[in-house]
């Protein structure tokens, strides 16, 4: 499929790994199949069945039990050069000296008085 021999010698003699030389072969195929990896919205439908937030009953110590297992995962944006930032966007004051940092953090150490637990914060940078 294609002539991918020209682009293997060439990742080759620059020392790519094989993992990533195969990656390529894999996403140059997929191109050659005028694959874009979009899902058209018609080929989409809504989720059947699901329970309403409101119908879910809360269990108390199951709750906390699951609470103590998960991760709250926050996506740290990232710099804010785009903005003209000279700093990181999570480091913004939302209000009173208050950045987004430390509003994340204010929410975990709330959430882990109230449930009793000691939930996890994984900042993704």
């Amino acid at each position: 499929m294609g002539n991918f021999d020209a682009f293997e010698i060439k990742m080759n003699a620059a020392g790519v790994s094989d993992a990533a030389i195969r990656t390529f072969r894999r996403n140059y195929e997929a191109l050659l199949r005028d694959e874009t990896g979009m899902i058209s919205e018609d080929s989409i439908n809504p989720a059947q069945g699901l329970v309403s937030f409101e119908d879910i009953a809360s269990k108390g110590e199951t709750d906390a039990d699951l609470l103590s297992q998960a991760v709250v995962i926050k996506l740290n944006g990232g710099l804010g050069t785009g903005m003209g930032l000279q700093g990181p966007k999570s480091l913004l004051s939302v209000r009173d000296g208050v950045n987004f940092l430390d509003l994340m953090v204010r929410q975990i150490l709330d959430l882990r008085q109230k449930s009793g637990t000691d939930v996890r914060l994984l900042l993704m940078n």
